[in-house]
């Protein structure tokens, strides 16, 4: 499926699929454990469908381990949170690493660096430029591409229906917002980094690595803008 690019789409499935558990976690905590479960096969599932999986389930782990371990107690969070969510990723977990460690080919973008001309294009400032335009016709020309992503959208969505600013105090919408802008932000220092020339790679996949989080972005902006109802 990876190399067919059409892993995209399950891959898509599985970032909304874990961001929804870890609300989950909140909304219905006397299924606690079993979400967590839940939460870390999806995690599990999502680093081994393609590395962008593993990008995003590393930033959720952190963001997620960090932001529940501060707000729920100590019992709570081993019990509810950490060990449940470890057993749900350890066998995945297990078999992605056997996989890359026996099977898998080096991957090309780490296999092409080294510390000087990492160090070079990171210094580049015509990179960040190129990359800033791409993400910026992404996710604000709503008819500029054909996958496009129009983030700009829930901007305009938001004047007429508010946004309930007081959603962001809760831990796990917090988590999901900060894990789609981690990840993000991770995809532009792997362009900024990539040994391949820079606009090629940009034309070529950024569409699709917007598409994966295009329905996590889409639940999280719903979760945080005032509804309709309410509005009225």
């Amino acid at each position: 499926h990876g190399a067919s690019q059409y892993a995209d789409i399950p891959l898509g499935l599985y970032f909304l699929a874990v961001l929804v558990l870890i609300v989950f976690q909140d909304t219905f905590p006397k299924h606690a454990v079993g979400n967590a479960v839940l939460l870390g096969l999806h995690l599990g599932l999502s680093a081994w469908t393609k590395n962008e999986g593993m990008l995003f389930s590393s930033v959720v782990l952190s963001l997620y381990f960090v932001i529940q371990g501060i707000c729920l107690k100590k019992r709570a969070f081993f019990h509810n949170a950490c060990f449940p969510l470890i057993g749900g990723l350890l066998p995945l977990l297990f078999t992605m690493l056997s996989f890359k460690i026996v099977i898998a080919p080096p991957n090309d973008l780490l296999s092409g660096q080294n510390v000087q001309s990492t160090l070079e294009k990171l210094t580049d400032m015509s990179r960040y430029v190129i990359t800033g335009k791409a993400f910026v016709r992404q996710f604000v020309e709503p008819y500029s591409l054909l996958y496009s992503t129009p983030v700009v959208i829930f901007f305009l969505y938001a004047l007429f229906v508010g946004v309930e600013w007081t959603q962001l105090k809760k831990p796990v919408i917090l988590c999901s917002l900060l894990s789609i802008v981690f990840v993000l932000l991770g995809y532009f220092g792997i362009y900024l980094t990539t040994p391949h020339d820079l606009s090629w790679h940009l034309a070529t996949s950024f569409s699709r690595l917007s598409l994966q989080l295009w329905p996590s972005v889409i639940f999280v902006a719903l979760l945080i803008m005032t509804s309709p109802d309410e509005h009225d």
